[in-house]
């Protein structure tokens, strides 16, 4: 149900993608089948896409480890730009750097966090091993997982219409 809400809310700001992933303290099981919620998901997509009368409809991928997407986009990495990987985290920096800025402008950016309960260290320090990323604090509060996504794009919606 959560997820059904994050994906309605962030799908209005028009993300190219959302994927959930497999993480250390993620309580659903991988080995279920996913195919209904994937099919509310891809609903709640296009009600966010008709609600905000945008162009832009966000495509819903099939969930997948975050140990194989790290890996895929180092691979990525390695031929081809990636977008910026910014980690929600309580003990990261409180500022974009204008670097990170100006990729999340020009290519985007991965925005990475975990459900209740956050992302392990070891989880954190393999996003942070990938180009262009970094750990972002949101302030001293403890956001939900339902929350934190939200105020992020809206956040960084802000610095990016600043920056212009």
């Amino acid at each position: 149900r959560d997820l059904e809400e994050v994906v309605d809310t962030c799908s209005q700001w028009n993300p190219s993608s959302i994927q959930a992933i497999w993480t250390q303290h993620t309580q659903e099981s991988p080995s279920l089948d996913h195919t209904k919620l994937l099919q509310r998901l891809e609903a709640k997509s296009i009600v966010a896409l008709k609600q905000s009368k945008s162009l832009w409809l966000t495509k819903i991928l099939q969930p997948q480890s975050l140990e194989t997407i790290v890996q895929e986009l180092k691979i990525s990495s390695q031929e081809f730009p990636i977008p910026a990987q910014i980690v929600l985290d309580l003990h990261g920096q409180t500022a974009l750097p204008k670097e990170i800025l100006n990729i999340v402008g020009s290519q985007g950016a991965n925005l990475w966090f975990g459900p209740e309960g956050g992302l392990s260290d070891d989880e954190i320090q393999s996003i942070l091993g990938l180009p262009h990323s970094l750990s972002l604090k949101l302030g001293d509060k403890r956001l939900r997982a339902i929350t934190a996504p939200i105020f992020t794009l809206g956040y960084l919606e802000g610095l990016l219409a600043a920056q212009i």
